[in-house]
C-alpha cells in the first residue's frame, strides 16, 4: 500500500517530515509504523535524528526486522508501560 492512497498515512508522513520530532511513541505496528519509519529514515538522511518507538503486544517479525527507522519495539500492552519509558 502506498501512503499517498490513504489520507491518514499521508498525514503521518507529512507531520514527521515537516516537524522532525526527536521522539515519536506510537501504539500499534501496522502500516502507519512503516510510513513513520520511512519518514524517520528520510529525516535522518537530512541530519535530523528521530527516536521511533512502537508499543504492540504482538508485533510481527517484519516490524522487528525490516523497519530501519524504528528505534525500538515494546512488546507489551500500552497499559503496562510506565509513562517514563516513552517520555523524556
Amino acid at each position: 500500500m502506498e501512503f499517498q492512497q490513504n489520507p491518514d498515512l499521508s498525514v503521518v508522513n507529512s507531520m514527521i517530515r515537516q516537524h522532525k520530532p526527536k521522539k515519536i511513541a506510537k501504539i500499534g505496528s501496522g502500516w502507519s509504523t512503516e510510513i513513520a519509519s520511512r519518514a524517520c529514515v528520510k529525516n535522518r538522511e537530512e541530519g535530523h535524528q528521530s527516536q521511533l518507538i512502537t508499543i504492540d503486544p504482538h508485533p510481527s517479525q517484519r516490524v522487528k526486522n525490516e523497519f530501519d527507522g524504528l528505534t525500538s519495539v515494546i512488546a507489551k500492552r500500552v497499559e503496562e508501560i510506565p509513562l517514563e519509558q516513552i517520555t523524556d
